[in-house]
């Protein structure tokens, strides 16, 4: 687990920030399964979406999650987030960066973010 130092809105992140989880993923990429990025929403699909340009070739799945409600509020929508994303980076069945949000519904899902031209 890694977490920065200086925490960030997502707000204010920038493509400097995409690069440095970037880095991060592809120096531990050999050690785990799958990667899980906890981020705000604000910023989340731009996160993604620059990801999935910078991580080429993947064979694991990086799955990016968020929240509505903070974590440490009663009733939040977080940690069902946490616990689904957590589900879709252990599987092996997807070589993606991947969104995974919670609807108000119940429905979960892994938003596939698809850049290539056959998709």
């Amino acid at each position: 687990m890694l977490e920065y130092e200086e925490l960030l809105d997502s707000a204010d992140m920038n493509s400097d920030d995409w690069w440095r989880i970037a880095k991060d993923i592809e120096r531990t990429y050999d050690k785990y399964d799958g990667f899980l990025v906890l981020t705000g929403t604000d910023s989340m699909a731009y996160i993604a979406s620059g990801l999935s340009f910078i991580l080429e070739n993947l064979d694991k799945p990086v799955v990016l999650t968020g929240s509505q409600i903070p974590i440490c509020e009663v009733f939040n929508d977080a940690r069902r987030n946490l616990i689904v994303a957590m589900i879709f980076a252990g599987r092996g069945d997807f070589h993606e960066v991947c969104v995974c949000v919670c609807g108000g519904g119940g429905g979960c899902a892994a938003h596939r973010l698809c850049v290539c031209a056959r998709c």
